[in-house]
């Protein structure tokens, strides 16, 4: 069982965190406003509820920081929830570098 951070960036530049599940590849829906409340979410099984309209959102960047180096893609998304690319292996767009604002713990500046 593997899981991982996941980043969220919006297209007004606030990020946003949730889970990405490893063991089958695909990111839970649930958006937080901490990666401590995205893993809260993952423990209480709320982070795995998939609730959220498809197609509705905006277009955003997620990345992981799964399997090391990590990887980023295009999906869209509500301050909530992703509504697309939940499942990144699955989509017809390219794989992203990790983007240097996906990162936790931040770095120190």
């Amino acid at each position: 069982m593997s899981r991982a951070n996941l980043f969220v960036r919006m297209p007004d530049g606030e990020v946003r965190y949730g889970i990405y599940n490893g063991t089958i590849d695909m990111a839970e829906t649930h958006l937080y406003d901490t990666p401590a409340q995205a893993w809260d979410g993952w423990h209480d099984g709320t982070s795995c509820d998939r609730d959220a309209e498809p197609g509705a959102g905006e277009p955003v960047i997620v990345a992981t920081d799964y399997g090391g180096d990590g990887w980023a893609w295009e999906a869209t998304a509500t301050r909530d929830h992703l509504t697309s690319g939940t499942e990144p292996y699955e989509s017809d767009g390219e794989f992203l570098p990790m983007p240097e604002w996906a990162r936790y713990p931040k770095a120190a500046q």
